[in-house]
């Protein structure tokens, strides 16, 4: 077949060519309005329910079921309180939803119907351990403080202790909290798969055995510098995701925030990393393969992990809504069911407002 002179004098390679650019296609629409009596805590993880605190006083504890008709927000059956102070530490799955109130260190398991524990710790002598107690320890200071929280259905919570470190919590059962995992260096952020969660130290990722309470694998995380930390940390199946930032506002560190994520390609796992700045949350979701990442101005990008197609963002014109939430860095982003057998990404937004994205 006769070839076009400009075609057959082109010998450019493929390796010369630049990466791929992100498709702008995302749609983005308000699923639930937010309101000026709401103060957004999170949104499970898979993307079916809500939740948010009353601002006026009694500061009940509210949710609203996602994708149904007519949805509405409503408190739960049994009156709980996240309290008035922000940085309530907090995490949802299914219908279920775990916080630590940092009023009283009050913990708070609930399906917002007939399932509803709640518990009390305190640190033991020597600040080891911790142990439930019936009352809240004199004076808030004395309370162990979560920095992160993961709930798991129908068993309790697991939870990273200030200057302590890891611990698992069975909320529903007599039975006493244990330490999994001590260090006074881990990241805000947690992510459970079964009987395993995922926590970071320093350059590393942890995965620890809440079953048997021992550290299970530990996995370096490539090219991190001294001055970079991560972020966010979400676990779907085999598929990891994390965004990372910088400790301080020194421009002269040697390492740059990025979106990483670590997958199988041809059945050996590989990291790959994207310099991306200003990512506030990144959630993996396993049966497509896709990772979403939010940025710190609102605008959501989703990019393949295994690179078979070009990473998409908001359309043109699509103005995000900058949110970062003071009560976790881990649900404020899910993978949830979307038209027909699609799948969409949710967001919880000031107000209690959900935005809906279709993919």
């Amino acid at each position: 077949m006769k070839r076009a002179k400009s075609a057959r004098d082109d010998t450019r390679g493929l390796v010369a060519r630049g990466p791929a650019q992100p498709i702008r296609s995302l749609r983005v629409e308000e699923e639930v309005k937010g309101c000026d009596t709401l103060t957004p805590l999170c949104i499970s993880h898979d993307g079916s329910r809500a939740w948010a605190r009353e601002r006026p006083e009694p500061h009940r504890l509210f949710f609203i079921d996602l994708g149904t008709i007519n949805a509405a927000w409503e408190p739960t059956a049994i009156a709980s309180s996240p309290g008035p102070w922000g940085f309530t530490r907090c995490d949802a799955v299914g219908t279920f939803f775990a916080m630590q109130r940092r009023q009283d260190g009050l913990w708070v398991v609930t399906d917002g119907a007939g399932a509803h524990a709640t518990s009390h710790l305190s640190f033991n002598m020597d600040q080891t351990q911790v142990i439930r107690t019936d009352d809240s320890p004199d004076g808030t200071n004395e309370a162990p403080a979560a920095r992160a929280v993961a709930c798991i259905p129908e068993v309790g919570i697991c939870a990273i202790i200030d200057d302590l470190g890891l611990i698992f919590f069975p909320m529903f059962v007599d039975q006493a909290p244990s330490v999994c995992y001590c260090s006074d260096k881990l990241e805000s952020t947690v992510s459970v798969q079964g009987t395993m969660a995922f926590i970071t130290e320093g350059s590393d990722v942890l995965m620890v055995d809440l079953k048997n309470g021992v550290l299970a694998r530990k996995m370096s995380i490539p090219n991190m510098g001294t001055d970079e930390r991560v972020w966010n940390l979400s676990v779907s199946g085999p598929l990891m995701a994390l965004c990372t930032m910088f400790n301080s506002l020194d421009i002269k560190s040697d390492c740059h925030p990025k979106v990483m994520w670590l997958a199988e390609a041809d059945g050996t796992p590989a990291w790959t990393a994207c310099n991306i700045t200003g990512i506030v949350a990144v959630a993996a979701d396993c049966e497509t393969g896709l990772i979403a990442i939010l940025t710190a101005l609102g605008d959501l990008i989703i990019t393949d992990s295994l690179k078979r197609v070009p990473p998409k963002r908001f359309e043109e014109g699509t103005e995000g809504v900058p949110f970062l939430s003071q009560h976790t860095r881990d649900a404020i982003i899910a993978w949830g069911p979307g038209a027909l057998v699609k799948k969409c990404i949710r967001l919880i937004k000031p107000g209690g407002a959900i935005y809906r994205v279709h993919i």
